[in-house]
């Protein structure tokens, strides 16, 4: 953790690591799963919950502050903007228990329901 202060405000980071590896085996399972989730009727343009709303979880991280001027009391910085939520359509389990997490590559962005968030 480390931190950064300007006049009286203080911003801290913290920073996480993780190490992911790679199994040959739960690559061929999760093409396998992503082809039948995406073969079966899952339409993009419907909301995942059919029974009430959608809770879409917003997180911003600052990754980074590139500039702060005292002057005109501004300042730039890198920021992560990530949007979480639950589709229960994209449920795997019944189709095997091998995995209990996937990982999907930006390509697949375009198949997936992602909420419409207006800042």
């Amino acid at each position: 953790m480390f931190s950064y202060k300007l006049n009286n405000f203080s911003i801290k980071f913290f920073v996480k690591t993780q190490t992911i590896f790679s199994d040959p085996a739960n690559d061929t399972i999760s093409q396998y799963v992503l082809k039948t989730i995406f073969d079966d009727e899952y339409n993009k343009n419907t909301v995942p919950s059919k029974r009430g709303a959608t809770t879409v979880t917003i997180e911003f991280v600052i990754q980074s502050i590139a500039q702060v001027s005292e002057i005109t009391s501004s300042f730039t910085l890198d920021l992560l903007f990530s949007q979480i939520w639950h589709d229960p359509r994209l449920r795997f389990d019944h189709l095997t228990n091998c995995l209990t997490n996937l990982t999907l590559g930006h390509a697949v962005i375009d198949k997936l329901w992602t909420p419409n968030v207006i800042i």
